[in-house]
Order: structure tokens, then sequence, then C-alpha cells
């Protein structure tokens, strides 16, 4: 059995031009069931580690954006920058101490709009290449995977549940279509303050997004850490 834990970055909705923010990434981080428990026991090793750097907050949570910047606010305030870059690496030095691989599909959106006239919602897109991904690795691995995400609006929800449901029902856009029958049910929405697995992709995720977008030397070593667990990765339009 796979969990695949599915969240996304970039997501500017139906605004194909912020130029901070040009591409949609869904990801996934696949964690086999051997793996489930020694993944959230490190990260609550790491999270004793920030309460002793400082952390102030009264629920610990590890969202890029928050650990990166040490948000106003966030608990992460309080906590050095050095103290944090190096808990952040701690995090992402997890995928490869477990063999943990991250699956991601992209949307360009400035290629999107200059293609289309009425474009597909980058999320849409997105989804599907990632659950495209989640289903190889399920089936070459012979596993059944259930699929949790990061709790978000209705509309991202319902986006998500019909690209799942219309893949099934009439198969790939285009291209070839995959075999989803290993892929368990539905995708299932989660707060991810109750997922230490979730906060482990959106940290891989936003250091990924952070420093394609800006080319930021500060986060440059984290987002090779992550794009290293990369094994999968797919982008339209292209």
């Amino acid at each position: 059995m796979l969990c695949a834990y599915i969240d996304d970055a970039g997501n500017t909705g139906n605004n194909l031009s912020d130029v901070t923010q040009p591409i949609h990434y869904v990801g996934a981080l696949v964690v086999p069931e051997e793996q489930w428990m020694g993944v959230a026991s490190d990260l609550e090793t790491i999270r004793k580690e920030a309460r002793q750097c400082g952390y102030k907050g009264k629920v610990l949570e590890f969202h890029g954006t928050e650990v990166f910047q040490g948000r106003k606010g966030s608990g992460w305030d309080a906590v050095k920058l050095g103290d944090r870059l190096r808990l952040y690496e701690s995090c992402l030095g997890i995928l490869p101490a477990r063999n943990l691989w991250i699956l991601m599909g992209c949307c360009d959106k400035s290629k999107l709009a200059a293609r289309y006239s009425t474009p597909e919602h980058p999320h849409a897109i997105a989804m599907w290449l990632c659950l495209e991904r989640i289903a190889k690795y399920a089936n070459s691995n012979g596993a059944l995977t259930m699929m949790v995400a990061d709790n978000c609006s209705e509309g991202v929800k319902g986006i998500s549940r019909k690209v799942l449901a219309d893949y099934r029902a009439r198969g790939a856009p285009f291209g070839m279509t995959l075999d989803f029958s290993n892929l368990i049910d539905t995708i299932h929405f989660m707060n991810s303050a109750e997922s230490a697995h979730i906060q482990l992709c959106d940290m891989a995720l936003f250091s990924i997004r952070r420093f394609e977008a800006t080319k930021d030397k500060k986060i440059q070593p984290l987002a090779n850490a992550a794009l290293a667990r990369v094994r999968d990765r797919g982008t339209i339009p292209y």
C-alpha cells in the first residue's frame, strides 16, 4: 500500500499573468506504508528541535512559506534565519533517508494563455498530469494507492475530483490513457495541521516553486534537495 500526499503551489486561479508565480504545481509525496510512522516520527523530532530554537506558536506546522520567510505571527518569526534554514534542510533530508519520491504535474500559465482562447483551469491540467504519474508509480510497484490532499477551497476540490472522475470515465484528455485501477476511491482532503506528510510535501513544493520563479540563491540548496527526489514530472503546455 502507498499513500500519495498531494499539495499544490503557485495557484493563482484563472489569473494566468502573475509573473511571480508563472507555474502551477501539483505534487504528490509518495509514502509506502512501512515508512509512514517513521516519517511522522522524524518530523516530530524536528518539531521538538524547532521549539528549542524559539518557535512560539501553539501548534507547530511546517509550511514552506512560513519556515523560509519567518512570517510575522506564524511562530516562526521567533526563530533565527540560520536555524529556520537548518530545520528546513532537516525536513527535506527525510526524503532520501526514507527513500521517498515526489511526482509532479505542472502547468505553464503564460503558454496556456498564449495558446488557448478559453484555457482550462491550470489546476485541472497540473492535477491530471500528477494523477497520471501517481498511477504510473503505483502500477510499477503493483501497489494500491490512497490519495490524500491538503484541504482547500470547494472550487479547487471540485476541480480535483472532476479530473479524476473524468479520467476514469473517458480516459486522458489527449495522449495515452493510463490504468488508474490501483488508485483507491477518490481524492480525500484533510487539514494539513493533521498530516505531517502533507506538510512535508508543502515544504518540498515551496522550495521548488520559489527557486524556479525567483532564482533566489538562499533557497537554491533546499530546492536542489527537493528536486533530487522528483522521480517524474510533466508540464503542459510545453
